[in-house]
């Protein structure tokens, strides 16, 4: 598992050619498209990792998906039972959702000058982003 710093409450994870995002906001934690590692000590790491931003922020977690929600989503709503699992399209407060031509989903969140996306998508397109946002390209095939 890679795991990279955009700003503070703003990163990205991978494993097995997926990315995925974490972000802090105001009223919620959101992760979009998440992936686990296969590797359990890997997989221990991540739940540790998550568990503690849980607890420290205290805040609800919201788990957003580009597409069509994947087996990792979902097991991290059975972990979390108090997540929140979103239809693609629906965003919570300070996430801007952008349906893209074909029919996925990216993500605006202005407090990090961010775009949240599928990793084949022209996320510039993007109302209101700027070539300076952090892109963070989420889902197969986002990992060189």
């Amino acid at each position: 598992m890679d795991v990279g710093k955009l700003a503070d409450g703003l990163w990205w994870w991978s494993c097995d050619g997926w990315r995925a995002a974490y972000v802090e906001l105001p009223e919620t934690i959101v992760l979009v498209d998440p992936v686990l590692p296969a590797e359990p000590d890997e997989l221990d790491r991540f739940w540790r990792a998550l568990d503690r931003d849980v607890a420290r922020l205290g805040r609800p977690l919201v788990v957003l998906a580009t597409g069509a929600l994947s087996d990792d989503a979902v097991a991290v709503r059975r972990r979390y039972r108090h997540a929140s699992v979103l239809a693609p399209g629906v965003s919570p407060e300070g996430v801007e959702g952008h349906e893209l031509p074909d029919g996925r989903w990216a993500y605006r969140i202005p407090a990090y000058g961010a775009v949240v996306g599928p990793a084949d998508a022209d996320l510039q397109q993007i109302s209101g982003a700027r070539a300076a946002d952090h892109v963070v390209r989420t889902g197969p095939g986002s990992v060189a």
